[in-house]
C-alpha cells in the first residue's frame, strides 16, 4: 500500500473523510462514535475495561456496538486492547471482546455492513489477527 493515499482508505473504509477516531476505553464511546460516523469520519467503540469478567465484558461490548448501530447507518470501527499476563499471555478479556465483535458481525446483517474494522491497541496478537480479518 506505499501509494495508497487518502481516497483509497476513505473508499475501504466506506467514509468520506480520512478521519479515524481514537480508542478511548475504558469509557462508553456509542455516542461519540455515532456522531463521527455520521459526520463522514470512522467513529470507534471503545471496550469498557480490562478489569472485567470475560462473559460482562463480551455482553458490555456488544451492547456498545449495538448503541451505535441504532445511532448511525455509517461504517464504524472497534478498538480492542490486547491485554496480556505478566509471563505475556494474552489475556482472555481480549478474545471476549474480539469474539463479541466477531459474533456481531457474523449474526447480524446490518453490523456486519457497518462494523468495518477493529482496531488493537495496547499491543498486537499476530495470532488474533487471522481470525479478526476472517
Amino acid at each position: 500500500m506505499g501509494d495508497a493515499g487518502p481516497g483509497d482508505l476513505c473508499a475501504r473504509l466506506g467514509i468520506r473523510y480520512p478521519i479515524i477516531q481514537d480508542g478511548l476505553g475504558p469509557y462508553g464511546t456509542a455516542a461519540l462514535s455515532a456522531a463521527v460516523s455520521s459526520a463522514g469520519g470512522l467513529g470507534t467503540v471503545s471496550i469498557p475495561g480490562l478489569s472485567l469478567e470475560a462473559p460482562e465484558a463480551k455482553r458490555r461490548l456488544r451492547a456498545e456496538l449495538d448503541e451505535v448501530a441504532s445511532r448511525t447507518g455509517a461504517p464504524f470501527a472497534v478498538n480492542v486492547p490486547v491485554g496480556v499476563d505478566p509471563a505475556g499471555a494474552v489475556l482472555p478479556i481480549t478474545d471476549a471482546y474480539i469474539d463479541a465483535a466477531v459474533e456481531a458481525r457474523r449474526t447480524d446483517e446490518g453490523m456486519a455492513a457497518r462494523l468495518v474494522a477493529c482496531i488493537t491497541s495496547a499491543g498486537f496478537s499476530a495470532d488474533r489477527s487471522r481470525r479478526i480479518r476472517d
